[in-house]
């Protein structure tokens, strides 16, 4: 099959349960933002010199693609994904503390607390670890609106959110592996 179907000419598109949607239902927007977020992560993953910070990006990339995939298929067939048996993976709490190890990490090589929020230093790599954390963070509110649309069963995806949000400002921030 080729990449051009002209299914989506209508203004429809397909979610990976099948279902046939608006493209600008919540859902959709929940993805296309999820999507920005693994693009930038990519800009994010290639302005960065560590092997450790590099492969964490990598993972967290393929964990969002995870989610979206998990929770179009959640939402638009209204059951959980392990039930599906159409999804092998999907994010768990062992995920969000993963994430926690990292942000523990980083916050113990910085001498300096953060106080306050404050602007990211200069450079490429802390701008678009910034941007990385708003679109997070926008997709954190686009789950709650589709959830509140369909069944959204994995609410630890919020929590995920909620500690990718917090990495991705350490990061932004100049904090170090």
């Amino acid at each position: 099959m080729g990449i051009t179907t002209k299914t989506g000419d209508n203004g429809l598109t397909s979610l990976y349960g099948g279902l046939r949607v608006k493209k600008d239902s919540p859902l959709v927007e929940l993805c296309g933002t999820l999507d920005e977020v693994v693009s930038f992560l990519g800009l994010s993953k290639e302005l960065s010199s560590g092997k450790k910070i590099r492969n964490l990006l990598s993972q967290i990339q393929k964990q969002l693609l995870i989610v979206c995939g998990e929770i179009s298929l959640t939402i638009s067939v209204g059951r959980t994904v392990k039930s599906s048996g159409q999804i092998k993976k999907s994010i768990n709490s062992e995920d969000c503390d993963e994430l926690e190890k990292f942000i523990l990490l980083l916050e113990k090589n910085k001498s300096k607390k953060i106080k306050n929020f404050n602007l990211p230093p200069s450079g490429l790599k802390h701008v678009y670890f910034d941007v990385c954390r708003v679109l997070v963070r926008r997709a954190e509110r686009r789950f709650v609106t589709a959830g509140k649309i369909k069944n959204a069963k994995n609410t630890v995806i919020l929590r995920y959110f909620n500690r990718l949000s917090d990495l991705l400002y350490l990061l932004s921030r100049g904090y170090r592996l």
